[in-house]
């Protein structure tokens, strides 16, 4: 299921068609958090952005809802600090192992 979450026509049919109708309502609000607090890394980084602005509570909101977003923002900005590396680390060439030699396989015994 998590492939699915990044298919853009998946998540237009999800959020666009069918969570956005009710993002004015609390428990609306609050079950798209928690959706996207398991999903984030899954979706597409524009997708991520548009929901994180469109679900960004007002003051209509409870406080509940305010909490969660706010902690769901540091997840996600704490998935990216902590994403995969890109920087390949330097292989030590000069090893003193190169000159050990490696046993055969058991059935040249």
């Amino acid at each position: 299921m998590a492939e699915e979450f990044s298919a853009e026509d998946f998540c237009t049919t999800l959020f666009d068609e069918f969570l956005f109708v009710g993002l004015t309502r609390d428990n609306v609000t609050r079950h798209m958090l928690k959706l996207l607090w398991y999903v984030h890394n899954k979706l597409p980084p524009g997708r991520l952005a548009t929901l994180m602005k469109a679900i960004q509570p007002t003051t209509g909101h409870n406080e509940t809802v305010h909490k969660l977003y706010e902690t769901l923002q540091e997840r996600i900005g704490t998935t990216i600090h902590e994403g995969p590396i890109s920087e390949q680390q330097e292989v030590d060439f000069d090893s003193p192992l190169k000159s050990v030699p490696t046993p055969g396989p058991a059935y040249m015994q």
